[in-house]
C-alpha cells in the first residue's frame, strides 16, 4: 500500500504503534476510495477493529474485569480512587496494575503509576459497547465520574462528564463558578459546551446567559442574538426587586452592553449611544464580561475597525467624538481604545493629519502597559499610517515593530500575520518593493484563495502588494472578488479602496478607459462621505488620473456628471498636488545651497514620479549621486538618468535650481489650496 509520509505518520499516531491495529487499518484502507479521510476517521468504531477487540481481547477476560473495563472506559485518565467512584470496586489499583502486566492497551501517565489511560482504540471500542448495551448505567457512570472530578478540583473534566450524563443544571453551575478561568484558558471548549446546553438551563444563570448571547453575536447569528437579548433585558428588568442590587446592576450593565452591540450590527449609532449611557450608569468601570476576547484574534474587521462596517462617516464622527470626549480621562475603559483608533482613522481619511496624530499620541501614552491586544492592534496600525503620511517613514516602521513586541495572546501568530501584511503595504508606500516581494513569498496566501470577511484585510494587502510588484492579472482577479464581497456585505470604505486600487492598477497597464470608469465609480461612492486620503495615498498616478478625468469634462463631457463630483475630483487633485509638493520639500535645503543666488525659472511643471520625488529629497539632504544610489539600492547611472528627467520636468539645469523650483511649486499649490478652502466656506 502506498501512503505518503504524512499519512503514515498520522496512522501511526492513531494506532500508537499497535502492530495488530496497523494490520487491521491496512485491511480497511485497501477497500477505501479516500485514504486520507479513512485515516482521519480511523477509530475503535470501525468493524475490523471492533470485531478484533471483542473476540480477541474482551471476551477472553473475566466478568469482573469486563465490568471494570466498561465502567472505566468513559475516563480519559484514571487513578484507583476515581475507578472506585465509577465502579464501586475497592481494588481499582490492583486491576489497573494487572491490565498493565497483561500489556492490555493501558499506559501509566507518571512514574509512580498513580494515573493511567487506555489506548484510544480500546477506549473508543469499550465506550461504544457500553453505551449500546447499558445506556442508563453508562450515563450514571459519567455522573459519578463528574462528582469525583469536581470534588477534586478537575472542573473542566467534570463539566464534560456532567454534559455526557445530561446533567445540564450541574454543567451551567460549574461553568458559572469558573467562568473567568474558562474564558481565558478554555474558550473553545466553553463555546462547544454552550452550544450543547438547552436554553432553559442557560437562562437560569445570568453570567452564563450573557456569555451565550455574546457567543451568538460572535458566530454572526445577529438576528437570533438580537431577539434573545431583548427578551433577556425585559426579564432581568422585572427581577430588580428580587436580586441583590450590585448583582442586578452588573447584569443590567452587561445586558445594555449586549443591546449596544446588537444596535451596532444594525448600524444604529444613536441606539448604541443610548445604551452606552446605560452601561456607564450601571457599570461605570466596565466589567470583565465586556473585555471577553480582548486578547484573542477574531478575524472579522467589524469587531475591530468600526469604519470598515459603518458607512455613515458623519454620523460616526459625531458618535466617536462624543465618546472619546466622554472617556478622555478613562482611556483604559474596555471600549475606549478601539473608539479612539477609529476616530483617528476618520480624521486621517479626512486629511486632518495633525489632529489624528495628537489623538493617537494621547492614546499610546495612556496605553503604556495595557495588554488589550485587539485595541493595541488598531491603535498602532492607525498611528503608523498617520506617521507615514506625515513623512516620518522610520517612525511609521518602528511603530509596527513595537506592536509585535507588545502582543500578548495565545493567537500571536494570527496577529503577527496581520501586522506583517500591514508592513508589506507600508513597504509599498515607502518604495521598498524588495521587502514587499519577500512578504509575498512567505505570507502563505494566494490570489486564487477563496475570500471571506474573516481575515479579509490581509487579502486586501495581498492585492495591493501584487499590483505594486507587477503581478497585475493576479491583483485584478483578487480585487474583483474582493469588490464583489464588499458590495454584497455593504462595506462602503473597503469597496471604495478596492475600486481605487483596481483603477490605478488598470491605469498602470495602459487600460485607461476602464481605469477612468472605475475612478468615476470611486468618486461617486466617496464624495458623500468626504474621503480624501484613500485617493491622496495613491500619489502621482492618482494625480495624473484626476487631471485626465477633469480634462475630459472640461473639453465637453460625453455624458452628464454631477457638478458636485467634478468639484470633488478637483479638490482631491489640489490635495494631491499639495501633498506631493510637501513630500518633496520635507527636508531643508543645505545652507550652502540657500546662499547661492539662483534666479527662479518659470516653467509649467510636469509632476514627478514617486522615485523622482525621493531623489529630490535626497538631493536636498546634500547626498551625492553615489550616496543616493547606495541609499536607494540602484546604480549611479540610474540616479543620473532620474536627475535628467527631473531637470527636464522642472525646466532647470542644476540641483539647486531643481530644489528651489520644487519649493516655489509647493508654495503655489499651498496658496491654491488655501484659496479654494476659503471659497468653499
Amino acid at each position: 500500500m502506498s501512503l505518503s509520509r504524512e499519512q503514515a505518520a498520522e496512522l501511526y499516531n492513531q494506532t500508537e504503534g499497535w502492530i495488530s491495529g496497523l494490520q487491521l487499518a491496512a485491511i480497511t484502507l485497501k477497500s477505501s476510495d479516500n485514504i486520507a479521510e479513512s485515516i482521519r476517521q480511523f477509530s475503535g468504531h470501525q468493524h475490523h477493529i471492533f470485531d478484533y477487540l471483542l473476540e480477541e481481547v474482551f471476551r477472553r477476560l473475566s466478568d469482573e474485569m469486563r465490568a471494570f473495563l466498561l465502567r472505566t472506559s468513559i475516563l480519559s485518565r484514571m487513578n484507583h480512587s476515581l475507578c472506585q467512584a465509577v465502579t464501586g470496586q475497592s481494588n481499582g489499583q490492583q486491576q489497573l496494575e494487572k491490565l498493565e502486566q497483561w500489556n492490555l492497551f493501558i499506559s501509566p501517565l507518571d512514574e509512580h503509576r498513580s494515573w493511567y489511560r487506555y489506548h484510544p482504540l480500546l477506549s473508543e471500542f469499550l465506550q461504544q459497547l457500553y453505551a449500546r448495551t447499558a445506556p442508563d448505567e453508562w450515563a450514571h457512570a459519567h455522573i459519578q465520574a463528574a462528582a469525583w472530578l469536581e470534588s477534586h478540583g478537575f472542573e473542566e473534566e467534570a463539566a464534560e462528564h456532567y454534559l455526557a450524563g445530561r446533567q445540564y443544571e450541574d454543567v451551567v453551575r460549574v461553568i458559572e463558578n469558573n467562568l473567568q478561568a474558562f474564558l481565558h484558558k478554555k474558550f473553545t471548549t466553553l463555546s462547544r459546551w454552550i452550544l450543547q446546553l438547552p436554553e432553559r438551563f442557560v437562562s437560569k444563570r445570568p453570567m452564563v446567559e450573557m456569555f451565550y448571547l455574546l457567543f451568538l453575536i460572535g458566530i454572526r447569528q445577529w438576528d437570533r442574538a438580537s431577539a434573545k437579548i431583548e427578551q433577556a433585558k425585559i426579564r432581568y428588568e422585572a427581577l430588580q426587586e428580587s436580586m441583590d442590587e450590585a448583582e442586578w446592576n452588573n447584569v443590567m450593565g452587561n445586558i445594555c452592553f449586549l443591546c449596544a452591540t446588537s444596535s451596532y450590527f444594525q448600524k444604529d449609532l444613536e441606539r448604541v449611544s443610548e445604551y452606552f449611557e446605560q452601561v456607564d450608569r450601571y457599570t461605570p468601570e466596565g466589567s470583565f464580561f465586556q473585555t471577553i476576547g480582548d486578547n484573542r484574534y477574531s478575524g472579522y474587521e467589524e469587531f475591530e475597525d468600526h469604519l470598515s462596517f459603518i458607512n455613515d462617516y458623519r454620523g460616526a464622527a459625531a458618535f466617536l467624538l462624543k465618546w472619546t470626549t466622554r472617556w478622555e480621562h478613562r482611556k483604559a475603559h474596555p471600549f475606549a481604545g478601539r473608539l479612539y483608533a477609529s476616530y483617528s482613522k476618520l480624521l486621517y481619511e479626512w486629511n486632518r493629519l495633525e489632529e489624528a496624530e495628537r489623538c493617537m499620541n494621547q492614546v499610546i501614552r495612556a496605553y503604556g502597559a495595557a495588554t488589550n491586544t485587539r485595541s493595541l492592534m488598531q491603535i498602532y496600525i492607525s498611528a503608523s499610517r498617520i506617521q507615514q503620511s506625515l513623512g516620518h517613514s522610520a517612525r511609521a516602521a518602528e511603530l509596527l515593530e513595537r506592536l509585535k513586541v507588545r502582543i500578548e495572546s495565545p493567537d500571536y501568530e494570527l496577529f503577527l500575520r496581520k501586522i506583517e501584511a500591514e508592513q508589506a503595504c507600508l513597504a509599498v508606500r515607502q518604495g521598498a518593493l524588495h521587502a514587499a516581494a519577500e512578504w509575498l513569498e512567505r505570507c502563505g496566501m494566494d490570489a486564487a484563495d477563496e475570500v471571506s470577511l474573516n481575515g479579509v484585510a490581509e487579502y486586501v494587502a495581498l492585492a495591493r502588494v501584487l499590483a505594486a510588484c507587477g503581478r497585475t492579472e493576479e491583483a485584478l482577479s483578487l480585487s474583483e472578488r474582493l469588490h464583489w464581497l464588499f458590495w454584497k456585505e455593504d462595506r462602503l470604505r473597503d469597496r471604495i479602496k478596492i475600486v481605487i486600487l483596481q483603477s490605478v492598477t488598470l491605469y498602470r497597464t495602459g487600460r485607461t478607459q476602464e481605469a477612468m470608469g472605475l475612478l468615476e465609480t470611486a468618486l461617486r461612492l466617496a464624495e458623500p462621505e468626504g474621503f480624501i486620503r484613500s485617493f491622496v495615498d495613491e500619489g502621482q498616478e492618482m494625480a495624473e488620473m484626476l487631471s485626465a478625468y477633469l480634462r475630459t469634462y472640461q473639453d465637453g463631457p460625453s455624458r452628464p456628471v454631477p457638478a458636485v463630483v467634478l468639484a470633488y475630483a478637483d479638490s482631491l487633485l489640489q490635495a494631491l498636488n499639495l501633498n506631493m509638493s510637501q513630500a518633496i520639500l520635507e527636508l531643508p535645503i543645505q545652507a550652502e545651497e540657500r546662499a547661492l543666488k539662483v534666479p527662479p525659472v518659470e516653467s509649467t511643471v510636469e509632476w514627478l514620479t514617486n522615485r523622482e520625488m525621493e531623489i529630490v529629497r535626497l538631493m536636498a539632504e546634500g547626498m551625492s549621486n553615489k550616496q543616493i544610489a547606495s541609499h536607494l539600492e540602484i546604480t549611479e547611472g540610474t540616479v543620473k538618468s532620474h536627475a535628467v528627467n527631473i531637470y527636464g520636468k522642472l525646466g532647470v539645469h542644476t540641483r539647486v535650481q531643481a530644489i528651489r523650483q520644487a519649493r516655489e511649486q509647493h508654495n503655489k499649490a499651498a496658496a491654491l489650496m488655501v484659496s479654494s478652502h476659503d471659497c468653499s466656506r
